[in-house]
């Protein structure tokens, strides 16, 4: 789990002529729905979101950048995704993620929590994709499978940490991620078995 190096094969066109697409609409999304684009010194008039999964969505989406939505798709998870998503989500592929802004580790920062729709998720858990200065040059820093995915109180180098939890019929696992100055790695992973 983490950054991926990103494939140059035919998913690569497709994924920009995609993204070349989403352009414009992005840009008419933004305008006429009123969003005020997040930027350096914006005040928080919203507690900021913290935990994110099917049972609590994105309580604020707002539209992903056309830069970082060419790097979601070109992660091997995003390619997969597109690649079995039908002619309509393929031509506006946006529509295969949710994301919700987050600072990390500045409010002059704007991070990005992104989560998968499906199929832009896996057989028995969702996709949860983190990418950091979301705006000025995107990077993904993290990627999870899991059932949900928390930003903690505690931080590490300045970056909050990560709790992705995944549950099954009889076991849960919980993992934490910390930062190490590039991208997030696993610091910590715990099996419990249900019901105990």
């Amino acid at each position: 789990m983490g950054t991926h190096r990103y494939p140059t094969d035919g998913r690569t066109t497709i994924a920009g002529t995609a993204v070349s697409i989403a352009v414009f609409a992005f840009a008419l999304a933004v305008v006429g729905s009123g969003f005020p684009i997040p930027h350096r010194k914006k005040a928080l008039h919203i507690r900021e979101q913290a935990v994110f999964s099917e049972e609590e969505p994105i309580q604020y989406p707002v539209p992903i950048f056309p830069e970082a939505l060419q790097l979601l798709l070109q992660t091997d998870e995003g390619g997969r995704g597109l690649d079995i998503a039908n002619n309509s989500l393929r031509r506006d592929p946006a529509r295969l993620f949710h994301a919700g802004v987050v600072h990390l580790h500045s409010i002059d920062e704007s991070d990005l929590v992104v989560i998968g729709v499906p199929p832009m998720s896996g057989g028995d858990d969702d996709w949860f994709w983190i990418v950091r200065s979301a705006q000025r040059s995107p990077e993904i820093i993290l990627f999870v499978g899991a059932s949900s995915l928390q930003l903690m109180a505690s931080s590490t180098k300045g970056f909050q940490d990560v709790r992705a939890v995944w549950s099954g019929a009889s076991e849960t696992s919980t993992n934490i991620y910390k930062f190490n100055g590039k991208v997030y790695r696993l610091w910590k992973k715990k099996w419990t078995k249900n019901g105990r």
